[in-house]
């Protein structure tokens, strides 16, 4: 099993389209089962890799490790993740 990550490019404003979610537990909002299914079992990209997103062709530049989110409560409610940051 490969561990989730989300790539995001913070040149793109609109906070729906600036993301997409890899190897996840449920689909993102707005995601299709199918490309929800289509994007599981792809290795956490390296930075320098090339990607081809539906935002475009990116290039990593950053990858990071982030903690699990918890509610307010304190409950947790993701895993491990991490986080790539993308530029066109």
């Amino acid at each position: 099993m490969h561990p989730e990550w989300i790539a995001y490019d913070p040149s793109i404003l609109d906070r729906l389209k600036n993301r997409e979610q890899f190897n996840g537990s449920k689909p993102a909002w707005g995601e299709s089962l199918d490309d929800f299914n289509s994007k599981q079992g792809i290795p956490v990209p390296m930075v320098g890799d090339v990607l081809q997103l539906r935002m475009g062709r990116r290039v990593v530049e950053e990858r990071r490790l982030e903690q699990p989110e918890r509610d307010d409560d304190g409950n947790r409610v993701t895993g491990w993740y991490w986080t790539i940051m993308v530029r066109g």
